[in-house]
């Protein structure tokens, strides 16, 4: 894809000669793949060089290629194929950098992570998308090439239910822990205190919370920890002498 990006319309040969480190049976399949999920366009053809014409290819433009994966088009094997083409371009771009030694620290950074959004958050990614897209639009004088690839797509992972699970019913207790730690800075901070914020908080479940305080004892434990509605719990830890947050049991 960078081949075609930065060269424009392209045969097969003509990647090859610029990819000399990608066998060309690869690189044909790759192309292929490309065209085949609608990546990449046939745009006429060229005589080659032993007189045989050869098929020209061009990147398709960004609205053509969002609409050739709506529909049927969009299916698991379009994508893989895709995603596969893709990182195998820029692997060997990435091999053709290393030839002139390691990157500069300043033009070279890898990360992998899994994230966690909503909605919201996930629109605010795409607005960054849009706005690093724009970059490629860029004059190339006075400015450094970069290879940029991002991959986003959803992943499941075992446990990752349960603990996104046990996240948002911890929110309660989360809140009642930033109240209570903001009074422990205060010189008057006592347990007697921290029941009443706690009292202010609805989703404290004091019959619970009563239960797990039967064997209280403030000169030994200092302060009293809150049982929460959804089972989490807003606990004191004497050694931090700050209130954390703990999942349900």
């Amino acid at each position: 894809m960078r081949c075609f990006e930065l060269s424009g319309t392209q045969t097969i040969n003509d990647v090859a000669q610029a990819l000399p480190e990608v066998p060309p049976a690869s690189l044909y399949r790759h192309v292929k793949a490309l065209v085949a999920v609608g990546a990449l366009m046939e745009r006429g053809t060229r005589q080659g060089e032993k007189g045989a014409p050869e098929r020209l290819y061009a990147i398709v433009d960004d609205e053509r290629l969002r609409f050739s994966f709506k529909g049927k088009a969009r299916t698991p094997e379009s994508l893989r194929r895709l995603y596969a083409s893709v990182v195998a371009a820029q692997t060997a771009e990435f091999e053709r950098g290393l030839r002139n030694g390691a990157f500069p620290a300043k033009y070279f950074h890898v990360r992998h992570s899994l994230i966690f959004v909503n909605e919201h958050e996930l629109a605010e990614i795409r607005a960054m998308l849009s706005r690093l897209a724009e970059f490629t639009r860029n004059p190339p004088k006075g400015r450094k090439a970069l290879d940029l690839g991002i991959a986003l797509f959803p992943v499941k992972r075992r446990g990752h239910e349960a603990v996104t699970k046990n996240a948002a019913f911890m929110d309660d207790a989360r809140r009642l822990a930033g109240a209570l730690n903001a009074l422990t800075k205060s010189p008057q901070f006592s347990n007697t205190k921290a029941r009443a914020a706690a009292r202010q908080e609805p989703a404290v479940n004091w019959p619970a919370t009563k239960s797990l305080n039967a064997d209280f004892n403030p000169e030994v434990d200092g302060c009293e920890s809150f049982v929460m509605n959804d089972g989490s719990t807003c606990a004191w830890a004497p050694g931090q002498f700050r209130y954390v947050v703990q999942p349900r049991r």
